[in-house]
Formats: structure tokens, C-alpha cells, sequence
């Protein structure tokens, strides 16, 4: 994969106008710069920037500060009374907006990149690592590079391994960790895909080579989450849209309706430890020290 290539401020009023999400381009004289920093936080601004006004909290001293360290125009649901007139993009939906951009800047990396997203109420981190180990043991018979993994325990991209703060990061840092991870010559990426991620459309705009729906129970049922179970619901399935291949444990809750949306997915598998009738099921399960031993058919 060659180095990535950088597009002008009239590329990305294009690309939003094509999408349907464009409201308003107020870029004149700023048309042909050359974006080389997409970013939501201030501090991270400098020259050649396009900066993201996005939160329900977010204050206009965030854009000043911005514009202030050099940004060249900034994207929004509105526009901002400056002590200076700065070019800006206004578009209908930020977060939606905020995806696409991100892929646009970072050259939509997950193409190059074989990604499984791993969802469910509970167990996502543990597979998440589960899967990493044994990827990890495959690439290192063929002496390639470990996979990337994005948690909400940490980040591995190549380049850095971080803490995470959050299960899913933004589309923004998503798609640069992906970038960062081919980069540096990383083949597969193993991800932890949250409902709210889904609901908010940090995922969007991309696909998983693989998606695997392991359970779901109440949780996250909140004013500042889900505000019922349909909703969490209805965000989780969401995932199966975006997979080429879905794995799907049958011995889930709710199963029956869980299948009909990962028909969505453009074909899908199912596992189970207790239903013969999948087309992976685990049998004969046992400890034999610090291993867990099973087998497949």
C-alpha cells in the first residue's frame, strides 16, 4: 500500500455533496488548500487542518482555539459568529458527516486490512484477544507481523499500544488506527464494535470482513445511552449490514430475531455449544490443566 494521498477542501464538499449530506459550502477562496489533519480536538489543529465542530458540549472557544492554531476551515451543523470570518462546510448530520471524512482523509484503510468486529452484551474483549492469539500464531508460522486490535482495553495499531478510554473509538481515531496498522504492514485488525458506535456512526462507511454476534441482555439503558432495550437492540443489529461474513451464536437470547437481521449480512454462519444443528458446534468440552480443550464440527 503506498503513502497516503491528501485531497483539497473542494474534494471533501464534493465528496459531502455526492452523499447527500451537504447543506451549505461557505469555502471561497480556500477551495484548492490541501487537507493534511482532520480533527475534532482543538489542541491537535495546526496548518492545512479541517477542523470538526461535533458534541452536544462543544463551545466555540473549541473553533477559536482551533483556528487560532492554524485550521484552515471547520465543518458543522452550524455556523459560528468569529472574530474573523472562516471558511466552513455546513452539513446536515455531524456524526454521519464525521465518518465519512474520516475514511475520505485516511484512504478508507480497512480495504487493505482483513477486519473482524465482535459484538454483544458481554464478552467482546475476551474474544476480541481469544481471536487475536490465534491470528497472531498464524502470522508468526509465516513471519509476518502480529494483527492490530482495537478494545476497550487497549489499542495495538503498529505504531503505538494505548490505553482506551472508550470500546469504539470515533470514526476519526478508528481510521487512523486502521491506517496506522497498514502502515505498518499489519494484515488483520480484531475489533470490539459497541452499540454505541453504531448508533452514533463511528463504524460508518466502512465493512467487516467478518462480524461476530456473540449475546445480548439489558444493558446500557440509559438517557445518555440507549433509551430502551429497542434501541440498544436495534443498534447492535446494525452490524450485520456492514459484514461480509456474519458468525452468530445460536444459543443467544432473542435468537430468532437475531437471525433475521443477519441476513443482512451478505452471508451468514452460525455457532452454538449446545444446538447441534450449527454449522459450528462445540462438543466435548474440558479442562485439561490451564487449557480448555473441545471439539468442532
Amino acid at each position: 500500500m503506498g503513502k497516503m494521498q491528501y485531497y483539497t477542501v473542494k474534494d471533501y464538499v464534493e465528496l459531502l455533496e455526492k452523499r447527500g449530506m451537504l447543506l451549505e459550502n461557505r469555502v471561497e477562496g480556500e477551495e484548492d488548500h490541501v487537507i493534511r489533519n482532520l480533527t475534532y480536538n482543538s489542541k491537535e489543529a495546526g496548518a492545512d487542518t479541517m477542523f470538526i465542530c461535533k458534541g452536544a458540549a462543544f463551545k466555540m472557544t473549541y473553533l477559536r482555539e482551533a483556528v487560532e492554531r492554524g485550521a484552515v476551515c471547520y465543518i458543522s451543523e452550524k455556523t459560528f459568529d468569529l472574530e474573523q470570518q472562516v471558511p466552513c462546510i455546513l452539513v446536515k448530520d455531524i456524526r454521519e458527516a464525521m465518518s465519512v471524512l474520516a475514511n475520505f482523509f485516511y484512504n478508507r484503510p480497512w480495504e487493505n486490512l482483513v477486519v473482524t468486529g465482535i459484538g454483544g452484551t458481554k464478552g467482546k474483549s475476551t474474544s476480541a484477544y481469544y481471536m487475536k492469539a490465534v491470528v497472531d500464531d498464524y502470522m508468526e508460522a509465516l513471519g509476518k507481523k502480529e494483527s492490530a486490535v482495537i478494545s476497550s482495553i487497549d489499542i495495538y495499531d503498529g505504531k503505538s499500544l494505548v490505553e482506551s478510554h472508550i470500546t469504539t473509538p470515533e470514526a476519526v481515531e478508528l481510521q487512523q488506527h486502521l491506517r496506522n496498522a497498514l502502515d505498518c504492514g499489519i494484515e488483520y485488525a480484531e475489533m470490539e464494535v459497541s452499540s454505541q458506535a453504531l448508533k452514533y456512526h463511528r463504524v460508518d462507511d466502512m465493512r467487516f470482513d467478518a462480524a461476530i454476534f456473540l449475546n445480548i441482555s439489558e444493558d446500557h439503558i440509559s438517557p445518555i445511552e440507549h433509551e430502551d432495550f429497542e434501541d440498544y437492540f436495534t443498534s447492535k443489529m446494525r452490524m450485520f449490514a456492514k459484514a461480509d461474513r456474519a458468525f452468530v451464536n445460536l444459543d443467544a437470547d432473542h435468537i430468532e430475531r437475531i437471525l433475521t437481521y443477519a441476513k443482512d449480512a451478505k452471508e451468514y454462519f452460525t455457532f452454538s455449544t449446545k444446538n447441534p444443528e450449527a454449522d459450528f458446534y462445540a462438543y466435548n468440552i474440558r479442562k485439561d490443566g490451564h487449557e480448555t480443550l473441545f471439539s468442532v464440527k
